[in-house]
């Protein structure tokens, strides 16, 4: 682990290849914390073609404590609040767990019945 509150490396290596596998097009994180998660899904992201990952994070002082290690990854990643628009192929729910079923309830209009989560 990286922290207390971050995945575990096997975790992360789980995620990156869970998305070389599903190929998404649209990935949408919620609880972007360190954002060590959302680099994951990026670089699963980046071998498969360039696509987006969206990570949202509620909290502010959250989000700009990961933002610098989003950064590098721009292509890939865009932050932003919960208004995310397109069709989303893959949710991945990493906040905190009250948060989790008003985000895929939100979320789930968006989805594509295939869709991963």
């Amino acid at each position: 682990m990286y922290d207390s509150m971050s995945a575990e490396v096997e975790v992360l290596d789980v995620l990156c290849q869970l998305v070389k596998t599903v190929k998404p097009e649209l990935i949408v994180e919620t609880g972007t914390f360190s954002g060590l998660s959302t680099l994951r899904l990026a670089e699963g992201l980046k071998a498969n073609g360039v696509r987006r990952v969206i990570t949202c994070e509620f909290d502010p002082k959250v989000f700009a404590a990961a933002k610098q290690r989003l950064d590098s990854s721009r292509q890939w990643i865009d932050s932003l609040d919960m208004n995310v628009e397109g069709t989303i192929d893959m949710l991945f729910c990493d906040s905190d767990a009250p948060l989790r079923e008003w985000e895929v309830r939100r979320f789930l209009p968006q989805m594509l019945p295939h869709c991963c989560c």
